[in-house]
């Protein structure tokens, strides 16, 4: 059993003094809180990893009802340790353990605070981490199990709350192609659609952030050159997703992309290079 506590944390229920919740928001990868509004609400994040045996990162977040915060919390997520091993549970507020009192399969996230006001908005409680264990194109849950306490400031229970399980999975293996679906003289594509979904929008700057990151690659349609891969477009080479040609993939790409996305003056670029939302005959 592996228990982990921030600092100055009691055992199990813990007491908070001076934290202030997270602002409203998602991950990059969409998996983020949804907003419950009335009702309050856990969340259990979600993640996908490339190959299995790779290591995965979810948070778990709370939020209480509009107009109110959160003041206490104890609550359980259930694994499947054959798919996902021993987790580890780094807490955020209040604090977590994996596997409680020698239970397999159990992850118990507790806490409190002494905010007056409690922890409002959209709270981040604890991030917990696995090896994801299972076959390609398959998922193993994160569940919430058990909801012990969920009360607001004053110390009255939040009943009903929105319960959001999340899971870990592993990519689907990538298929390789017939020759047949690539014409060898190159296709019509959209100059910065690099996940070629036939638009240029904030998803594509998003994929060239990873990219730069070294973070898993968001899916893209079949056939598309992947980020970074040389492809010739117009009888010069170039790089996929290099969208200002300067002959490397990097974070101005992603800015020249959102620039496009907002309608604002475009960024310079290189050389002959084919305006973003331009069709180019591009082959890799």
């Amino acid at each position: 059993m592996r228990i982990s506590f921030v600092p100055l944390l009691c055992v199990v229920t813990v007491f908070v003094v001076g934290l202030s919740a997270l602002p409203e928001s998602a991950d990059g990868d969409g998996e983020g809180f949804l907003s419950q509004g009335t009702t309050g609400g856990i969340t259990v994040g979600s993640a996908t990893v490339d190959n299995t045996g790779d290591s995965a990162s979810v948070v778990v977040s709370a939020e209480a009802p509009g107009g109110s915060g959160i003041g206490s919390w104890e609550f359980e997520i259930t694994y499947d340790p054959a798919a996902l091993g021993t987790p580890t549970c780094l807490p955020i507020e209040g604090g977590c353990s994996v596997n409680p009192g020698g239970t397999p399969g159990i992850i118990r996230v507790a806490g409190a605070t002494a905010l007056v006001a409690g922890l409002t908005g959209i709270v981040e409680l604890a991030n917990i981490t696995a090896d994801a264990g299972v076959a390609a194109g398959e998922c193993s849950g994160l569940t919430i199990s058990k909801v012990t306490a969920f009360g607001d400031q004053a110390g009255a229970p939040i009943a009903g709350p929105a319960l959001g399980a999340g899971e870990i999975c592993v990519a689907a293996a990538a298929t390789t192609p017939t020759p047949t679906g690539a014409p060898a003289a190159g296709v019509d594509r959209i100059w910065g659609d690099v996940d070629c979904d036939s638009t240029v929008g904030t998803r594509d700057s998003q994929a060239v952030l990873r990219n730069v990151l070294e973070q898993p690659a968001l899916s893209q349609t079949q056939l598309c050159p992947r980020i970074g891969t040389l492809v010739t477009g117009g009888g010069d080479d170039g790089v996929w997703g290099d969208v200002d040609c300067d002959g490397t993939v990097g974070t101005r790409d992603s800015q020249a992309l959102l620039r496009n996305v907002l309608e604002q003056p475009p960024l310079s670029q290189t050389g002959d290079c084919p305006g973003i939302g331009d069709l180019a005959q591009v082959s890799d």
